[in-house]
């Protein structure tokens, strides 16, 4: 298959367009095109449809907090996770974590690799398998006993 080049923008001219694109989404909404903001918006304009008022009782789900200002995930993080988790004995845990634990999981059930990738937002398969594998508890191996006869 041949491709014209002279059909596609230079790169560096699409990548400022992009960028003045982007810049104006945040002038216009405030928020900008975030993936994840995208999709929270969504999730908050479906709950909207679905339970009218719910939006306006729960300040969380207008992305803001009871004052009116920006949530922050820090404080989640501080008010709410670290308490809970050292409350139950793991002081060391955050968020990752999670998601460390759920991909660790998922492969040491035999979950398709390809699907979890893409499941975690990876870029490939060999990521994944980089970042989330590690030995689980009975997952070992014997020890190959070396110098014994055959």
């Amino acid at each position: 298959m041949n491709r014209d080049p002279t059909k596609f923008w230079n790169p560096y001219l699409a990548g400022v367009a992009l960028g003045f694109v982007l810049l104006g989404a945040l002038v216009v909404t405030g928020k900008g095109l975030g993936a994840s903001g995208a999709s929270f918006r969504i999730g908050v304009t479906a709950v909207e449809a679905v339970a009218p008022g719910h939006v306006a009782a729960a300040p969380g789900l207008r992305g803001v907090t009871e004052a009116g200002s920006p949530l922050d995930p820090g404080n989640l993080r501080r008010r709410v996770l670290k308490p809970l988790a050292g409350e139950v004995g793991a002081p060391w845990a955050g968020f990752h974590t999670f998601r460390h634990t759920f991909a660790s999981l998922h492969l040491s059930q035999g979950t398709n690799l390809l699907q979890l990738s893409r499941a975690l937002g990876h870029h490939s398969p060999a990521f994944t398998l980089t970042r989330y594998t590690h030995l689980l508890p009975g997952d070992e191996t014997p020890v190959l006993k070396l110098g014994t006869t055959w």
